[in-house]
């Protein structure tokens, strides 16, 4: 779908199946399609789901040049609705 735009975003907001492998592999596939300084969200994270991601988020920054990572917990909204914030 991004190859078929031809086109580079300045933010993308994954929404998807709200499962970690499902949002790893949606951002390892779009994050090329992001602009540079351009934000990437991953919303409706599971707060059970953090130690999972404290592990993998540093490999993003590592593999995909991402200059800022930032898990946001927003406990008044529910376990389910959690953000990740990365800026490219």
């Amino acid at each position: 779908l991004f190859e078929s735009m031809g086109i580079k975003f300045d933010i993308i907001i994954e929404d998807g199946l709200h499962e970690i492998n499902a949002n790893m592999i949606f951002f390892q596939n779009a994050i090329y399609y992001l602009k540079k300084n351009g934000i990437f969200v991953i919303e409706d994270v599971n707060i059970d789901e953090y130690n999972n991601w404290e592990k993998i988020i540093p490999t993003f920054r590592e593999n995909y040049g991402l200059q800022y990572i930032e898990f946001i917990a927003l406990p008044e909204h529910g376990k389910g609705n959690n953000v990740i914030l990365m800026v490219k």
